[in-house]
């Protein structure tokens, strides 16, 4: 494989090289930064940065102690138990009709139902926001945040079952219709021969 790249590029494995530095790279800028707040948060100084006073888990049992963080997270939970049954249920049933159904520029109207996943999350937010509270002067709320996050949420749902739904065989599907009117044909004492598919 190698020889082969060679022989279309004189340049191949340097290419790959430098991707491959370039991929690793990108993963360092993402969770460097978490890595460094975790080694931080055991940090004996108020002061975040370094060099470190000391090491401690004081932080962590204070945590334990403290009513806003823990409300928070109880409410971060609760927007997320909501976010995943909607953002599940919506995009599910958003899916079925855009893989199944017969629908005209197919391709146009996947990219328009994924298009807050190309936004940034903080526009979205924020336009969120700006519409509730400017337009409909609604306060920002629990609900607020479930709308706005299941807005953010759903098209990943729609992406990764609409790709499930097209890999799934139909056949499949028909078989479970024809066992399931079998079923109800049995309950009601109508017993009638199913139709090779």
């Amino acid at each position: 494989m190698s020889d082969d790249l060679q022989a279309v590029n004189p340049r191949a494995r340097l290419f790959r090289i430098i991707l491959s530095f370039y991929g690793v790279g990108i993963y360092i800028f993402l969770f460097a930064p978490i890595a460094v707040m975790i080694l931080l948060s055991f940090n004996t100084s108020r002061v975040v940065g370094f060099p470190m006073a000391g090491f401690t888990t004081d932080w962590y049992l204070r945590l334990a102690n403290d009513t806003v963080i823990l409300k928070a997270l109880e409410k971060s939970l609760i927007v997320a138990f909501w976010v995943t049954v909607l953002s599940t249920v919506i995009g599910t049933m958003a899916a079925f009709p855009l893989v199944r159904a017969n629908i005209k520029n197919r391709g146009g109207v996947r990219v328009f139902i994924t298009l807050p996943i190309m936004m940034p999350g903080l526009l979205i937010g924020v336009a969120i926001l700006v519409l509730t509270t400017n337009v409909l002067h609604i306060q920002p709320s629990l609900y607020t945040a479930i709308i706005g996050q299941t807005v953010l949420a759903t098209p990943f749902v729609i992406l990764v079952v609409s790709s499930r739904l097209e890999a799934l065989d139909r056949n499949m599907e028909r078989a479970a219709s024809s066992t399931k009117s079998f079923c109800q044909n049995h309950r009601s004492g109508t017993m009638t021969l199913l139709s090779p598919m």
